[in-house]
């Protein structure tokens, strides 16, 4: 292999470990709030309040941080026809979208079962994860209809992370004619405004979308400057830019500012990048990397059976052993989701991952070669 080649190989690996960095941290967040929907006693109270002022420091990082690895790898999209960026990611995240919250939903009915749960159903339509105020009405048909109708206009739950995505790509691919310079602009003018405002729109996806665009375009019109600075990236410069970061995340959690936070997750963005250079020789989280979105979609139904089977026995749980707890779950529920699609990416039921074959030829306009699947590296 030339020279040149084994050295793009090489240097593009961290933005494998930054993503799998990313996605652990989401997941921590996940379990951490899973764990505090059980309303556990004793220490739990301190130890989860904790961990929540943790994940809010991490909060700069956890995103910003996905969606500007995500735009790294964009720009084979945007920049190419609308059939194939429609066709590929955004079909993906349309069917992912509509499909999931079903899979949950069947998780959940699942699991009130085996727990004997007198209402199952109830538990079922939690997992579809309803828009506010439709949770209880109109029964049970009309609630899974709803779900389907909603998904792409007010995407609840996790699932606002997938509709995010969608956005963005078109959006991106929508300013393309314009110079890159204006569209950074007018973007972290949105962005910087959506954090100073603090507008708290009522769903998450309308909130965060204009919060994170920037960070997703920056990926894509900055790449070329980005790898290069991650190639030379020196030991003192980089841990430089992660104290900076720590040391924003303190003084946020003690100066209530959108501007700050905002400077912060631009910090978060960075320190990532550092620390996707500084471990990019582990093979593991490179390989979790290219999987994060079967991880993302599965962890939260592992969670919960993890905690329907064992979460009664947790109140007795010393307090050094809780304190361990959210990251540890977490990284069963990883290793476990990470298991669970390899299985059913090579069974009939592949598509929960990806689009069905024939649909994605069928969208195509042509025999297609396998269809984008959710180890696309445009996700992140």
């Amino acid at each position: 292999m030339p020279r040149q080649q084994t050295a793009e190989r090489v240097r593009l690996r961290w933005p494998d470990a930054a993503r799998g960095l990313a996605i652990l941290l989401v997941v921590v967040l996940h379990a951490t709030r899973a764990l505090g929907d059980l309303d556990l006693s004793g220490a739990w109270g301190t130890v989860l309040a904790g961990w929540d002022r943790v994940n809010a420091a991490l909060g700069t990082m956890r995103m910003p941080l996905f969606f500007a690895v995500a735009g790294l790898f964009a720009g084979k999209w945007v920049r190419g026809p609308w059939r194939a960026l429609l066709a590929s990611k955004v079909a993906l995240f349309a069917w992912l979208l509509l499909l999931w919250p079903f899979v949950r939903a069947l998780g959940y009915l699942l699991g009130a079962v085996v727990a004997g749960d007198p209402d199952p159903v109830h538990e079922a339509l939690v997992g579809l994860e309803l828009p506010p105020g439709l949770a209880d009405d109109g029964g049970p048909a009309l609630q899974v209809g709803t779900a389907a109708l909603s998904a792409w206009v007010w995407p609840s739950g996790i699932r606002w992370f997938l509709w995010a995505l969608a956005v963005f790509f078109v959006v991106a691919k929508l300013l393309s004619g314009l110079s890159p310079r204006v569209q950074l602009i007018g973007a972290a003018a949105v962005s910087l405004a959506a954090f100073a405002f603090a507008l708290e729109l009522p769903n998450n996806a309308w909130d965060s979308a204009p919060k994170y665009f920037v960070f997703f375009l920056g990926g894509l019109l900055l790449r070329d400057r980005v790898l290069g600075l991650a190639e030379r990236l020196t030991v003192w410069t980089g841990a430089g830019v992660v104290a900076l970061w720590v040391a924003g995340c303190v003084l946020t959690a003690h100066v209530a500012s959108g501007v700050l936070l905002w400077v912060v997750c631009v910090l978060g963005v960075a320190a990532g990048i550092v620390l996707g250079v500084a471990t990019s020789g582990l093979r593991p989280l490179r390989a979790l990397g290219t999987r994060t979105l079967p991880v993302y979609l599965t962890h939260m139904l592992v969670i919960h059976a993890i905690l329907l089977v064992g979460g009664d026995a947790l109140d007795a749980v010393p307090a050094p052993v809780a304190a361990l707890a959210p990251p540890v779950l977490a990284l069963v529920a990883t290793l476990v989701s990470v298991g669970v699609y390899a299985v059913v990416s090579r069974t009939p039921v592949y598509w929960l991952y990806e689009l069905p074959r024939s649909l994605a030829r069928r969208l195509a306009g042509r025999p297609a070669p396998r269809p984008e699947t959710a180890r696309a590296d445009a996700t992140p």
